[in-house]
C-alpha cells in the first residue's frame, strides 16, 4: 500500500510557536501525495476477533452512541426511543465492571474526566452524574443547544448551538460557574485543548479558531483545507507534539512547519478520528461500502471491517475502541505501535 508512507510522516513532527494576538491565515496548499488505500482488501475477522467483543445491550431499545477512556475505565452511551444507559467497562478487557445505570431521557454527549467525573449533555444543559446509581448531581442549564462536551485541565468544554451563532463556554466543573464565554462560528463540531490553547473547528465557517484556555481571548483564526470539495471537519485531536485535524477527505497537521501538513485520505470518508501515541484511527466509508471500517492511516495494516453501524471511536489502555450502534456492541482492538 504506497502513500501509507507519506501518513507516516505524520509521526515525525516539529514544534512551532504561535505569535500572539488574532490572525487569520490562508488554508495550506495540499501536497499532490499517493493516495493512502488505494485498495481496501476484505478481512475476514471482526473487530471481534481481532479484539474482544463487549458491551452488548441489554436489550434491542438500547445501542451505544458514544465512548470515552478514562484511565479507570471505558464508559459508554446507550441509547434508545426512551431509554439512556450509562454502562462501564474495564480499561484492559473491556469486560462490563458495574450494572448498568439509568439515566436522564435527554442524555447524549459524554465527557470524562480522573479529576471530575462524568458528565453529560442534555437537551439545553449539561449534568454529572454519580456513576453508580445515574442520579444527576450538577446541572447546568444553558441559553442554547449543547454540543460538543470536554473535560480539560479543570474545566468542562461545551459548544452551545444558539440561533444562528455559536459559543465555546467554559465552566468550573465543582461549582458550575461560567468562567467565561466565547464566541464561535455557527457550525461548532469539534473541540480539543493543545498547547494552553482551545481549538474549535467549524463545518459551517470552514475554520479551526483557537482561544486562550484561560480567559477565552480569541488567538487566531484559520480557513480549513477542502471548502471547495464540501470536505468538513469531523474530529480535533491533540498530541503532545501536534494537533491532528481530520477533515472527511484530509488529514491536517499542526504545527505546519512539518513536511506534509496536509495528507489525503484518498477514497476514504472519514466520520469519527482518534489519536493515540501509537497510531491514527479513522472510522471510515468508501464509494464502494457504506459499511464504515476501521483503518489505521499511519501504516499499512488492512481495514478492520465492523458490519453494523459503527458511529464513535476512543483510544486508550493499549486498545481502539468502537461503539457500533447497528450491532448493539462496543468493540476494541489492540493499538500497536
Amino acid at each position: 500500500m504506497r502513500g501509507v508512507a507519506a501518513a507516516c510522516s505524520l509521526l515525525a513532527l516539529t514544534s512551532c510557536g504561535m505569535a500572539g494576538g488574532l490572525r487569520v491565515e490562508p488554508a495550506p496548499t495540499t501536497p499532490a501525495l499517493p493516495v493512502p488505500f488505494a485498495e481496501a482488501p476484505a478481512m475476514t475477522e471482526s473487530v471481534g476477533v481481532a479484539g474482544a467483543q463487549v458491551a452488548k445491550g441489554l436489550s434491542v431499545r438500547t445501542a451505544p452512541v458514544a465512548i470515552a477512556f478514562s484511565p479507570e475505565a471505558v464508559w459508554a452511551l446507550f441509547t434508545g426511543a426512551q431509554t439512556r444507559e450509562l454502562a462501564r467497562l474495564d480499561p484492559t478487557t473491556g469486560v462490563e465492571t458495574a450494572p448498568r445505570q439509568p439515566l436522564p431521557v435527554d442524555a447524549r454527549g459524554l465527557a470524562v474526566s480522573s479529576a471530575d467525573g462524568v458528565w453529560l449533555s442534555g437537551h439545553d444543559r449539561v449534568f454529572r452524574i454519580d456513576p453508580t446509581t445515574g442520579v444527576a448531581t450538577t446541572s447546568i442549564a444553558l441559553d442554547g443547544s449543547p454540543g460538543r462536551i470536554l473535560l480539560a485541565h479543570g474545566a468542562l468544554l461545551v459548544l452551545v448551538h444558539a440561533g444562528t451563532g455559536g459559543e465555546l463556554e467554559a465552566f468550573d466543573p465543582t461549582s458550575g460557574h461560567r468562567r467565561w464565554h466565547a464566541p464561535v462560528g455557527p457550525g461548532p463540531v469539534a473541540l480539543t485543548t493543545w498547547r494552553g490553547q482551545v481549538w474549535v473547528a467549524d463545518h459551517i465557517a470552514h475554520d479551526l479558531r483557537s482561544f486562550d484556555q484561560d480567559t477565552g481571548r480569541t488567538i487566531s483564526v484559520r480557513q480549513l483545507p477542502g471548502a471547495r470539495a464540501r470536505a468538513e471537519p469531523v474530529e480535533l485531536s491533540a498530541r503532545r507534539d501536534a494537533l491532528l485535524v481530520c477533515l472527511t477527505d484530509q488529514l491536517m497537521v499542526l504545527p505546519d512547519s512539518v513536511s506534509q501538513p496536509v495528507v489525503t485520505l484518498g477514497h476514504l470518508r472519514a466520520l469519527a478520528f482518534a489519536a493515540s501515541p501509537h497510531g491514527l484511527w479513522v472510522l471510515a466509508t468508501t464509494p464502494s461500502d457504506p459499511t464504515p471500517a476501521l483503518y489505521r492511516v499511519d501504516s499499512a495494516l488492512q481495514p478492520i471491517r465492523l458490519g453494523g453501524d459503527a458511529v464513535a471511536i476512543a483510544t486508550g489502555g493499549g486498545q481502539v475502541w468502537v461503539a457500533n450502534r447497528g450491532l448493539n456492541v462496543v468493540t476494541h482492538a489492540p493499538d500497536l505501535p
